[in-house]
């Protein structure tokens, strides 16, 4: 495949998971805000490390959830949302919700993957 088919395969792929992740956003309802909110600290805890693995995680993590935070909250309150979670998240809770946060985009990774396979093929 030559680079511009890649950067269009790139696109695709980028479009299907936003719109993918919308939709999933407005079927979870309000309670997923605050699951997408805690994944976001998740993310920006993660990429506070010190190892550059996490760190890379953490980094795509961060962006990921930030960017549902961002389609799903009021108008200027994702920053307080954000820094509020920041300042209250426990240990206990960070180290759980990194596992669920985790196995979720571990799920969208494989939807991706399944989705760029597919467009490589032409299908």
């Amino acid at each position: 495949m030559n680079l511009i088919g890649r950067i269009a395969c790139f696109g695709a792929i980028f479009l299907g998971m936003m719109v993918f992740s919308q939709s999933i956003s407005l079927a979870e309802g309000s309670d997923a805000l605050g699951g997408d909110v805690r994944c976001a600290v998740v993310g920006i805890k993660a990429s506070e490390s010190t190892n550059s693995a996490i760190r890379g995680a953490g980094l795509v993590t961060a962006l990921f959830y930030l960017g549902r935070v961002d389609a799903q909250a009021p108008a200027g309150g994702q920053d307080k949302m954000i820094t509020d979670e920041l300042a209250t998240i426990t240990d206990a809770t960070l180290h759980s919700e990194a596992v669920r946060c985790g196995n979720a985009l571990s799920l969208k990774g494989q939807w991706l993957e399944r989705v760029g396979r597919a467009l490589s093929q032409g299908k």
